[in-house]
């Protein structure tokens, strides 16, 4: 979607990437507490909420893609290509420096 004004259009398609990044945690985080408080509860619709909130998280998907385009899909991928290459290199250096610790004789006191 493109306007006449530039400034209008980065907003809306930074409010379009966050819509998409945004989807997917909400959607299973919805259904995740739903399902909880379901069990913890022992009243079924909570179930049914968390079912809700599921639907509404495709909904945000579908409205941030129609304001950002293939373009907007492109970024998102990336960011959540970045993020997830972030934490694979977090881990990966958390258990080298845990593996190190490990392999290192404690000096006698």
């Amino acid at each position: 979607m493109r306007h006449v004004d530039p400034l209008r259009h980065r907003v809306l398609f930074a409010i379009g990437i966050g819509l998409i990044v945004v989807n997917v945690p909400f959607g299973w985080g919805a259904l995740t507490v739903g399902a909880a408080l379901a069990v913890a509860l022992k009243q079924p619709q909570w179930l049914l909420w968390g079912m809700i909130g599921y639907g509404v998280s495709w909904v945000l998907l579908g409205v941030g893609v129609l304001i950002t385009g293939r373009t907007g899909l492109a970024k998102a991928r990336e960011i959540r290509r970045r993020r997830r290459r972030m934490a694979e290199l977090r881990h990966l250096r958390r258990t080298r420096r845990e593996a190190r610790a490990a392999a290192e004789p404690v000096p006698p006191v």
